[in-house]
């Protein structure tokens, strides 16, 4: 597996007649500290066959900020994107990036620093 950035992030097992297993590099760093990239291993499916490396990261992204796992700035960068890229991907896939609960807490904000 190369760590250039622009190499693929996909290594081939080797195993004649079968698709290799692939592992995706994810620049996800849970911690500051922990500057070391995560991997994930897929299964040797058909359906991921015609899958790229970007669209998994893209949908792992989504997913986790979905799911309220990880913010909006994580997901951007786990999806190698610009958070305003991002924010237009969720949009498109309709995955609220701004809800009604935050939208009344800003308001509270404002009320109470005078502001609305």
């Amino acid at each position: 597996m190369s760590g250039s950035k622009n190499a693929p992030n996909i290594w081939w097992a080797g195993v004649p007649g079968r698709n290799p297993p692939r592992n995706v590099m994810l620049e996800v760093y849970p911690c500051p500290l922990t500057l070391q990239p995560m991997t994930i291993t897929l299964p040797d499916d058909p359906a991921l066959a015609e899958m790229t490396e970007e669209d998994i990261r893209l949908d792992l992204a989504c997913g986790a900020f979905a799911a309220g796992h990880v913010s909006r700035g994580v997901a951007a960068r786990m999806a190698g994107l610009e958070r305003h890229a991002f924010d237009e991907v969720l949009y498109t896939r309709r995955i609220p990036s701004y809800t009604e609960e935050m939208l009344e807490e800003d308001l509270a904000t404002l009320r109470t620093l005078g502001l609305r």
